[in-house]
This record gives C-alpha cells, sequence and structure tokens, in this order.
C-alpha cells in the first residue's frame, strides 16, 4: 500500500512535477473517461494487447490496494517511492501522488492505458502534456455532479476534450442531448470520432457469455453481467484504432485472462459488484437470469452522495425480488438514513449488513464493497 498520508484531494501543480520528473511516456497514450466500465474497458484492451505480445503499462482505480492500481503485463508494477519528495514539493492531491509514482512503473511500456479517477479534463491526474493517441467515452450518466456539473451532456463535454487535436475519440452512440457538444468539439479540433460496434447476439453457455463482434464469431467471456459486452466492444475496436491486427485466436486468448476485484466476486450466497449509475444497474437487472439462476436474489445498495438515486431504484425494483439501501458508518460520501427518508417506505435501511437473508447481490463502488466484505466474513 502506497502511504499517501499528508496528502490532501486539492490539486497542485501537477504540470510541474510531471516535468520535472523527467517520466513523460513516450509511448502511445490511452486515456478512458465516462461513468461507469472504464476498469473493465482497460481491463480487456490490456489483456488484447499483451496476447498480441505487446509490453502494456495500465493505471486503475479499482483495487482495494492503491499500490496494486499500477500494473504492467498484468502485474503490480515497480514504483519509485523517492517521487513522493517531488510530489509534497508541488503540492500534489493524494490521486496526482499516486499517479506521479505510477509514471516510474511505465518506462519501457509499448502502450500506456489511463483510467481517469472521474470526468475528463476535470480529473485531477488531466495535464496538457499527457496527449493521448486515443480516448475512450465508456459512457454518460450522473455521477460526480459536485465536480462535473449536473447534465450529462456537460459531463459529455468534460470527458470528450481530453482528445486532442488530430486523434480519436472512441464511444457508442450518445443520446440526443449529449450528441451535439462532443461533435462540436470534435469539429472544432478536428478529432476523428469512431462509434463502436456492439457485439451481437449474445447468449449464454453454461457460465460463459458467448457473443459475435466484426468478424469475430462466437468468441466467450466468464460473466454474468450483459454489460461487459460494450466494455469488450470498446477494447476491441481500441485496438483496431491503433492499428493493429488481431485475429480470432488472440483475442480469445486475451478475453480468456481478464478479471477484476470487485466485479463479478462471489462470496458465500453472496455477490458483489461496483454500481453506482443507472447504465450499469440496467445491465444488471438484465442479465437477473444469470445471476439468480432460479433463487430468489434481493439487492444491497449503498448509494453515493450525488448519484442518480431516482433513476436506479425503479430499475432495482423493477429486476430483484427485495431491495435494500445501506451506507457505511462514518464516510460522509454516502447517503445515510436521512438522506433515503423519500425512498424508506419502499426500500427498508439496514445498517447491519449481517442481517442479509438469502442470495442477494451487494452493489456500490469500491469503498463499500470493502466494508460490505469485511462485514459479511
Amino acid at each position: 500500500m502506497i502511504d499517501l498520508r499528508g496528502f490532501g484531494s486539492e490539486s497542485g501543480n501537477f504540470d510541474k512535477a510531471l516535468r520535472k520528473s523527467g517520466l513523460l511516456p513516450s509511448c502511445p497514450l490511452v486515456l478512458v473517461a465516462g461513468s461507469s466500465g472504464k476498469s473493465m474497458t482497460i481491463a480487456y484492451l490490456d489483456a488484447i494487447l499483451r496476447a498480441l505480445g505487446k509490453k502494456v503499462g495500465a493505471y486503475y482505480n479499482c483495487f482495494d490496494d492503491n499500490e496494486d492500481d499500477i500494473r504492467v503485463d498484468g502485474q503490480r508494477g515497480r514504483i519509485d517511492t523517492s517521487l513522493l519528495s517531488l510530489a509534497k514539493k508541488y503540492d500534489l492531491s493524494a490521486e496526482q501522488a499516486k499517479f506521479l509514482l505510477a509514471l516510474s512503473a511505465y518506462k519501457d511500456c509499448d502502450y500506456l492505458l489511463i483510467e481517469q479517477p472521474l470526468g475528463g479534463v476535470s480529473s485531477p491526474i488531466y495535464s496538457e502534456l499527457l496527449e493521448p493517441s486515443l480516448t475512450i467515452l465508456t459512457s454518460v450518466g450522473l455521477d460526480h455532479v459536485e465536480e462535473l456539473g449536473t447534465t450529462e451532456s456537460s459531463i459529455a463535454l468534460d470527458c470528450a476534450a481530453l482528445a486532442v487535436r488530430d486523434s480519436v475519440l472512441l464511444s457508442f452512440d450518445l443520446n440526443e442531448l449529449n450528441e451535439p457538444p462532443v461533435k462540436e468539439y470534435c469539429e472544432d479540433n478536428k478529432v476523428k470520432w469512431v462509434k463502436a460496434n456492439a457485439p451481437f447476439r449474445p447468449h449464454y453457455v453454461g457460465d460463459r457469455l458467448v457473443f459475435d463482434i466484426h468478424n469475430y464469431p462466437n468468441l466467450a467471456i466468464f460473466t454474468p453481467v450483459a454489460i461487459e459486452m460494450l466494455d469488450v466492444a470498446l477494447a476491441v475496436e481500441a485496438a483496431k484504432e491503433l492499428g493493429l491486427s488481431v485475429d480470432r485466436p488472440t483475442l480469445q486468448l486475451g478475453l480468456d485472462n481478464v478479471s477484476l476485484p470487485n466485479h463479478h466476486e462471489k462470496r458465500g450466497l453472496h455477490l458483489f459488484d461496483c454500481a453506482s449509475s443507472p447504465e450499469m444497474i440496467a445491465a444488471l437487472a438484465k442479465s437477473y437470469p444469470s445471476l439468480a439462476l432460479g433463487e430468489p436474489l434481493s439487492v444491497v445498495f449503498a448509494a453515493k452522495k450525488g448519484s442518480n438515486v431516482a433513476a436506479i431504484l425503479p430499475l432495482l425494483d423493477n429486476a430483484f425480488d427485495k431491495v435494500c439501501l445501506t451506507g457505511v458508518p462514518g464516510d460522509e460520501g454516502f447517503w445515510n438514513e436521512d438522506d433515503f427518508f423519500l425512498f424508506t417506505a419502499d426500500h427498508p435501511f439496514i445498517e447491519d449488513l449481517s442481517s442479509v437473508e438469502g442470495k442477494a447481490l451487494i452493489l456500490g463502488d469500491k469503498r463499500f464493497l470493502a466494508y460490505a466484505k469485511e462485514r459479511l466474513k
């Protein structure tokens, strides 16, 4: 665990620290932003690139140990902790300091994939010095509204603006509100905007989801959740936009070697998944049959402050057998019982997670999942 005590949340002189480090990457950069799906998209792209024999650096925000977020060829990267003194000199935030240390692990990589902690140009690790060859926008939802704004269109633009002149922006189709500002930005900055082709004909064969995409028939991944099809589609399209040719066996080899903490974990009767946006909740709802496997399945959901609870709860209600709300004691970043007063008539608020009976899907961000897994040992 990297000791980031003494580093706060306020951004410091990040550009100057990057220059002074001498570690600015020379390999192609892929920046990934969006409301959900960032970690899985990077994981699939990372695995595909490594299956092609490339040395890949990946910067995540999903591991319980912040040092595990720094990956090289799928393993924890070696960092130079002496860079913490440089981070302190330029008053970097904890996230900026972690990223500065990460750069020391990525010196000889062929590609570097970077997950933005939130937003795009509003991200604490945004810098004009980090010019991406490819920017991926995974999804747009009302998340982190305190930092990014209260409309989906402003969040979409914040993320898309990571793309620099003459580079590529990759996404799915956006809705009628989000499309115009992103399109205008791309036209003004000569950014090539590519829409990913979603996979088709997904169906379950045992515990594998089998699907076709592009000219790759009968690919398969181990997942009970159909939303990963979108992450796979973005990763495959990203490999193409990076100019790489991938045959089907190599692609399947990559897809067979993807797993992340807090994504579809199982412990006893309980399933754990990171989910805090309507898009992710909708995908989980559609995946109910493969998650429940014929048994009643309830949900325990911890909502972060600023999440779109009014959109999320109806999706959970319509799909699952019982919905309980909860929080993390002492963490003001989550909604508490008082915040949920409009919903508690239909959704009981529980503080004792051990009261959960039967098979349950435990949903929230990684802070809540770490707390829940500890409580449910």
